[in-house]
């Protein structure tokens, strides 16, 4: 009795002081006691208020995927690949042509990305988060020399085959760079932006291996050494960007010439076949790896601040609230006054 007229006291001096009273709890709320976490106090509110509504399935497999994703990040990048690769090569005999396998699987990969709340530090964000736009300058350059491949090429195909052509450029170009520069690369930012680069990299090298369906072996071969070259440059400005869009259509673009030669009955066009264009290509990517490398530089975080991240993930993965971005999008800027937390 006493402590209930000595708190209605202070709400009365609080209310005259201009100051709004503090809100009184419900009878059947929990108080949270010292020692107590967020999780204790929502067991004890689900034994005192009964018809509160459980935790529903998608909700727990949910924090599942996310507790996966934190505390074993390249497994569970292992294991999507894995997932990405079988369901191309199921989707290659039992899904419409192309087009099914493309669309399940950028679902998918989004999916994903929305369900860990990675969608917007994937680079899957508007224009305000955008940052050195500048740096895009070499896989531009690319994106135009492939497109100007591919204009060549335009005078034996019909005007709903380039439309065809286009639209499917775009569809695959948003598959993988939403699975290898979104999911797998966000995944891996725990080990650092270098390995986590290199490694979604080299997925996304491998997963060119299923080219082996449609091309000539020693072409095949030669894409995946070249596509992880490529697969590291853009994963590089994916990092220093905050973007992805940009990358999306950039991949479009050079996807334009392999896709009309796969929508076209698997006839390699002149252009594409020719070893003048394998080897263009790849110098073209080895410049482009050299570039992420550049752009890398004094980009790996301190062991500190590794720690710290992990930590937010560990937090995001319990349900609980964490201050600032998801892994991965701490920079420099956000990091503003601790410059010396970036170490070569």
């Amino acid at each position: 009795m006493t402590t209930w007229i000595r708190a209605r006291g202070n709400d009365r001096i609080r209310t005259a002081r201009g100051v709004q009273p503090r809100p009184s709890a419900p009878p059947n709320s929990p108080r949270l006691t010292r020692g107590e976490g967020k999780e204790q106090l929502k067991a004890k509110n689900k034994v005192m208020n009964p018809q509160m509504q459980a935790e529903t399935q998608r909700e727990q497999q949910s924090n599942r995927l996310k507790a996966f994703a934190t505390r074993s990040p390249f497994l569970f990048a292992l294991t999507f690949f894995v997932v990405s690769f079988c369901l191309s090569v199921v989707g290659f005999f039992a899904l419409p042509a192309f087009w099914g396998t493309q669309a399940v699987q950028s679902v998918l990969a989004i999916g994903v990305l929305a369900g860990l709340g990675w969608l917007r530090p994937a680079g899957f964000n508007g224009p305000s988060q955008w940052r050195s736009l500048h740096l895009l300058w070499l896989p531009g350059l690319w994106a135009l020399f492939s497109l100007l491949s591919f204009v060549f090429t335009i005078h034996v195909l019909g005007a709903m085959m380039v439309v065809s052509i286009t639209l499917f450029a775009l569809l695959n170009a948003l598959r993988e760079e939403a699975l290898f520069r979104g999911v797998i690369l966000q995944a891996l930012l725990p080990h650092g932006w270098l390995r986590a680069a290199a490694l979604s990299a080299l997925f996304f090298g491998l997963f060119h291996l299923l080219n082996l369906q449609s091309y000539p072996l020693w072409y095949a071969l030669a894409q995946v050494f070249s596509t992880f070259l490529f697969g590291f440059g853009f994963a590089a400005c994916r990092l220093r960007t905050n973007t992805i869009w940009p990358l999306i259509l950039f991949h479009a673009c050079t996807d334009l010439s392999p896709i009309s030669t796969a929508l076209n009955g698997g006839t390699v066009p002149a252009i594409t076949s020719s070893l003048w264009y394998v080897i263009t290509g790849t110098v073209f990517n080895l410049a482009l790896a050299g570039y992420g490398l550049f752009l890398l530089r004094h980009r790996r975080p301190a062991p500190h601040l590794g720690n710290a991240v992990r930590a937010m993930g560990r937090g995001s993965a319990v349900g609980q609230s964490t201050p600032g971005p998801v892994i991965g999008s701490m920079t420099t800027r956000s990091c503003r006054g601790h410059r010396t937390a970036w170490h070569s």
